[in-house]
């Protein structure tokens, strides 16, 4: 089995700027601890990458704040884009797409050109100018980028918070590394060819939504791969996409066939079911084959996760009933540890400002199963919120 170090290395130690990252670190390792750092790639890169985790595991919260602050105006100031390089043809895209959804339209609609020369037209109508032609007054210009650059840095530091955080800590940190670092090598969305663009120093687009449950299934079968494990994955499309380890195709093709799966959202209002718990220590397999067919945006949809969770906690999904009356669709979960309580509780409910809520039909199924479980009641205010 290759390990994780030996993984970064083949994709970074080519690269003068990372090897030159690697040494920075090791000499900084021997200042603060004395220790010399062995001149072995992936010694180096095991202490490089032991540096970022050193400051997300830091007891002193205040102290793990400040330090993941830091990291991150570094990476606002290294990735966010730039004002100046915000083309005008993207500020006049955005203002576009506007004037459609103004006239009723979806942003997609634009790309028949029926409809794109009728908003032109509607456009000329209304202001005397062509579109084509028209000079965008500068103060609308600030205001679509700084719209652009507050994107980007929510939809990174999204990312960013949640491979720092104990939801993500069953991953090897080294693979974390490497899905954040090529995220941000990510452009915008090709829907025809079903891939992310080379993200340039002119991109104005937001960085790929995270969705926890592709990143992890991806993750996982990376690591499969690495284990010379047989993938899970029946397409042959994605098969042919491990190959190489390119991960914004990984990714792009995870997101599509999640979209694919079924949604249960017309039968939110059908709450018999049933909770069944997944007891810590028990087979991982089990709660991803429960899950399978669903996009819940859960990354314990991944094996590799799910092992991670049910290595401290007991897991409580509960199934609500599907149109033949099976108690199937995912809706809830509560994630229970004996030494720590309830850790977590998931919805499926996700947009770009709150990802997995509890939808309001299920919340009272969940409030009814927290008064039964240890320590259930500490999160009742935090369901307030939920609802």
């Amino acid at each position: 089995m290759e390990s994780p170090e030996k993984f970064i290395k083949g994709k970074y130690w080519p690269s003068q700027e990372f090897r030159d990252a690697t040494e920075k670190s090791a000499q900084r390792t021997k200042i603060r601890e004395g220790k010399s750092i062995p001149n072995e790639p992936e010694e180096r890169i095991e202490n490089y990458i032991k540096r970022f985790t050193d400051i997300f595991e830091r007891k002193d919260e205040h102290k793990r704040e400040q330090g993941i602050e830091a990291i991150k105006r570094f990476l606002h100031k290294e990735y966010i884009v730039k004002q100046e390089n915000i083309r005008e043809d993207y500020i006049k895209g955005v203002l576009f797409g506007n004037f459609a959804e103004q006239k009723g339209y979806n942003r997609g609609d634009i790309k028949d050109p029926n409809i794109k020369q009728g908003l032109f037209e509607q456009f000329r109508n209304e202001t005397g100018q062509d579109f084509e032609t028209y000079a965008v007054p500068e103060d609308e210009q600030e205001k679509v980028k700084d719209m652009a650059i507050k994107d980007q840095e929510a939809r990174m530091d999204s990312w960013f918070n949640y491979i720092t955080s104990e939801e993500a800590e069953n991953v090897p940190p080294a693979y974390r590394y490497w899905a954040f670092a090529e995220m941000l090598k990510l452009g915008n969305y090709d829907d025809e060819r079903k891939v992310y663009n080379k993200r340039t120093e002119t991109t104005a687009a937001p960085f790929p939504e995270l969705d926890q449950q592709a990143l992890a299934l991806v993750l996982d079968e990376v690591r499969k791969k690495q284990k010379g494990e047989t993938s899970q994955v029946i397409q042959e499309e994605f098969k042919k996409r491990l190959q190489s380890e390119n991960f914004g195709k990984l990714y792009a093709f995870m997101q599509e066939h999640l979209k694919s799966l079924r949604l249960p959202t017309e039968r939110l209002i059908v709450t018999d079911g049933e909770w069944r718990t997944f007891p810590k220590d028990s087979d991982a397999k089990e709660v991803v084959k429960s899950l399978e067919g669903f996009h819940t945006q859960w990354c314990i949809a991944g094996q590799g996760t799910a092992q991670g969770y049910l290595a401290h906690s007991n897991l409580h999904i509960y199934f609500s009933k599907d149109a033949d009356s099976k108690n199937s669709i995912p809706r809830a979960c509560i994630v229970d540890s004996k030494e720590k309580g309830i850790t977590e509780v998931r919805g499926i409910m996700s947009d770009e400002i709150s990802k997995q809520h509890l939808d309001d039909y299920i919340t009272p199924v969940v409030e009814e199963k927290l008064s039964h479980i240890p320590k259930g009641e500490e999160w009742q205010e935090q369901m307030k919120d939920m609802k």
